[in-house]
């Protein structure tokens, strides 16, 4: 299984961070999967023409370069691929783990390796797997909405074709993974827990909010100096700290999980 890392060269530090990062953890082949959104040009020519009304410059460049990395599975004939945004932390032993967690994935399925959610969401204790020897088990969400993040994932190949299926016209971001299921572009969708991955504090580039709305003049002018970018920094991942500890397993059975 290759690795597909969702990157833009405009944003360097966070371009430079990943790809060492990545090539100090594991030994697969990398794959550079770089969508700009502020550049019209970089877009895939398999999109539909009118794709991405609605959808921020952010929103569309990294829904397309999610959709990119897809296509790239595809392509490369594997059964599956890990795809992974810039501002991720892997652990030591990704390698191993994504072994393990390959031999647990189907084709139609996803299994990701980071989650956090804005409130409390509720995951199923049952029909669970342990991946021996990682400390890790696949869970269920309660609902596919408590699935909130496209930063870490392993995808099948037929997961892969069913998200360009469904997407091709940018109707979703690209950790809409309620709206894929719904398509049936993917119909198995995990969990591995306790999340194995951590997130760098890197401001966002999405762009979530307006540029001239008040918390983000305030937080450009913290980034003006040395202690402003700290407390910013800081501030991030206290909030990621938080998120992150909002999955709650609960000894119920999740209406999504595979049926014998």
């Amino acid at each position: 299984m290759d690795i597909y890392v969702v990157s833009i060269p405009r944003f360097r530090e966070r371009f430079e961070y990943i790809h060492q990062h990545v090539q100090a953890r594991s030994r697969r082949v990398v794959h550079a999967v770089c969508v700009d959104g502020a550049e019209p040009g970089q877009m895939p020519d398999f999109l539909a023409p009118d794709a991405a009304a609605g959808l921020s410059q952010g929103q569309l460049g990294c829904a397309a370069a999610h959709l990119l990395a897809c296509q790239k599975i595809v392509d490369s004939g594997a059964s599956a691929g890990f795809v992974v945004e810039d501002d991720v932390e892997l652990p030591p032993a990704i390698d191993d783990i994504l072994d393990k967690l390959e031999r647990e994935l189907p084709e139609d399925g996803v299994i990701s390796l980071y989650n956090r959610t804005i409130r409390r969401e509720a995951f199923s204790c049952r029909d669970t797997v342990a991946v021996a020897g990682t400390g890790l088990r696949l869970v269920y969400p309660m609902q596919v909405r408590s699935m909130r993040t496209s930063a870490a994932y392993l995808i099948g190949r037929g997961a892969a074709k069913g998200l360009l299926g469904c997407n091709r016209e940018l109707r979703f971001v690209a950790d809409d993974w309620a709206a894929f299921h719904r398509a049936g572009a993917v119909t198995s969708i995990r969990l591995a827990h306790p999340i194995p991955c951590r997130m760098k504090s890197f401001q966002s580039t999405i762009g979530y909010r307006r540029g001239d709305s008040a918390p983000v003049k305030i937080r450009n002018i913290l980034l003006r100096n040395r202690l402003g970018r700290q407390l910013v920094a800081l501030r991030r991942r206290l909030i990621f700290w938080i998120k992150e500890r909002n999955i709650i397993l609960v000894d119920e059975t999740s209406a999504i999980a595979d049926k014998p």
